[in-house]
């Protein structure tokens, strides 16, 4: 069990790490999931206690003698969050991925497509 030091970096560069290798940055209709695999489930725990979200257990019914995979996963505007967190200390292809899920989000109706039109809403 990590843990956690007044100083954040280190756990954000974890993190980053960890979902870099072992992680997914995807959509589901236009609304951003992070999600973490893993069958050992103790690393997703510690993401569970720096972003939130949830962790499920699957068995796999094609392969008996495989064992149980965990997923973390974190949803919507807390994905969002997590994926900007996280950003600048990805590799290029997850943040092309990252990105392109960000652009879709933004576009969905309704949603701030900048700070400064989410910070004009909320003086409305």
């Amino acid at each position: 069990m990590r843990h956690y030091k007044a100083d954040p970096i280190p756990n954000l560069m974890w993190a980053a790490g960890f979902l870099d290798g072992e992680g997914s940055f995807s959509s589901g209709k236009g609304s951003p999931i992070v999600q973490g695999h893993q069958v050992s489930i103790e690393p997703l725990i510690e993401l569970q206690r720096l972003f939130g979200g949830s962790i499920a257990c699957y068995s796999r019914p094609n392969n008996p003698k495989a064992q149980p995979i965990h997923v973390w996963t974190v949803c919507g505007s807390r994905a969002a969050g997590v994926m900007m967190t996280l950003f600048t200390l990805l590799t290029e292809r997850r943040q092309e991925q990252i990105k392109n899920v960000l652009v879709k989000w933004r576009a969905l109706k309704g949603r701030p497509k900048t700070k400064q039109d989410a910070i004009r809403g909320s003086l409305t």
